[in-house]
C-alpha cells in the first residue's frame, strides 16, 4: 500500500501546479507572490499540525535512553 501515498502526492502536485504556474507565466509578480504565500502557508500548516498533535520532528526528544 506504499504506492497510494505516491499517487496521492502526485495527484495533488498535478492539480495544484497550474494554480502556481499560470500566474508565473503571465503575471510574474502575482505568480511569485502566490508562490510565496503558498510556501508560507505550507510551513505554518505543518508547524500547526505538529504543534497541536505534540509531535517532535527534531528526532531528539522522542528517543528513549539506552
Amino acid at each position: 500500500m506504499k504506492h497510494t501515498w505516491y499517487v496521492a502526492a502526485d495527484a495533488q502536485i498535478y492539480f495544484l501546479s497550474p494554480v502556481l504556474l499560470f500566474p508565473l507565466q503571465y503575471w510574474p509578480r502575482v505568480g511569485l507572490a502566490l508562490t510565496f504565500v503558498a510556501l508560507i502557508a505550507a510551513f505554518f500548516t505543518s508547524f500547526g499540525i505538529s504543534y497541536v498533535t505534540e509531535e517532535h520532528v527534531d528526532g531528539f526528544r522522542n528517543q528513549t535512553p539506552e
